[in-house]
């Protein structure tokens, strides 16, 4: 028995060393390798890997400063608030942790937050306070509905009624008709409910009417927050809408609605207009 198990445990600890060896070069190999990229690389990109270090150490120094645990915060504040700064602060927050991480999605519907969001949209008006609110917020949803699961959370008639409302009172804003647009046809596709409503004679003249009015009055995709505006704040991000390609969308949106037949695969690919 000693000579047979004494070769076996001799050969395993062979294997066992040239192992742990090869994990040592790879290790310094990375390393290596990691160092020199670091030294080399454009001051930009520098630049965004000092502020992620930081931000990673500032969560692990405060927990609260976590997406799930400032969600958790944005979440209550929008339930019980009623002060329109607090609750900008909290979609600007929602928006942001939407759009980095699933689970705070999923949070977000389960809190059935989107909600919450379509009665603040449907209070709102076209001052600038405003107009930047619903903004926010339909980027938040924009968020959310890119997740299929979580679609249903929001995808009825109610909610259609609204986007088609701010198709029509913002049609004039690029960004809000945009979001608007592509909400309204995840919506649609996603329930059937939602386009036996937007099929109906009244909602769909509606559409129509919207169409031909933008169609007529149609321009160039501008790049939103190019002029300056004191009293509202700039847009980061998606500064770019292609109001064509809305445009072009919310026609066949017409077309699918008002025809029972399968849904284009054309528009199925989940078009962005930013």
């Amino acid at each position: 028995a000693g000579k047979t198990i004494q070769p076996c445990f001799g050969e395993y600890w062979a294997r066992w060393g040239a192992n742990m060896l090869t994990r040592a070069t790879v290790r310094l190999q990375a390393a290596f390798r990691a160092r020199a990229t670091r030294e080399t690389r454009p001051k930009a990109i520098a630049n965004v890997a000092h502020r992620v270090h930081r931000a990673n150490k500032r969560a692990q120094e405060d927990p609260t400063q976590s997406l799930g645990c400032r969600t958790n915060s944005a979440l209550a504040v929008l339930q019980a608030s009623t002060s329109l700064a607090e609750i900008m602060d909290a979609v600007k927050t929602l928006e942001s942790a939407t759009r980095f991480s699933v689970d705070c999605c999923e949070v977000f519907t389960n809190a059935n937050a989107a909600k919450i969001l379509l009665d603040l949209i449907r209070a709102c008006n076209r001052s600038l306070p405003h107009v930047e609110l619903v903004h926010w917020i339909l980027l938040t949803l924009e968020n959310v509905g890119q997740h299929t699961s979580l679609l249903i959370g929001f995808a009825d008639c109610k909610s259609a009624e609204v986007f088609l409302d701010k198709v029509q009172m913002f049609r004039d804003k690029d960004g809000i008709f945009c979001l608007s647009v592509s909400l309204l046809q995840r919506i649609v596709f996603a329930d059937q409910d939602v386009k036996d409503f937007c099929g109906m004679h009244e909602h769909l003249k509606r559409l129509k009417g919207i169409y031909k009015l933008s169609l007529r009055r149609a321009r160039p995709a501008t790049t939103v927050a190019k002029k300056k505006t004191e009293n509202i704040q700039k847009y980061e991000r998606r500064e770019t809408f292609d109001r064509s390609e809305a445009l072009k969308v919310l026609g066949e949106l017409i077309d699918f609605v008002q025809v029972p037949s399968e849904t284009p695969s054309s528009i199925l690919q989940n078009k962005h207009f930013f």
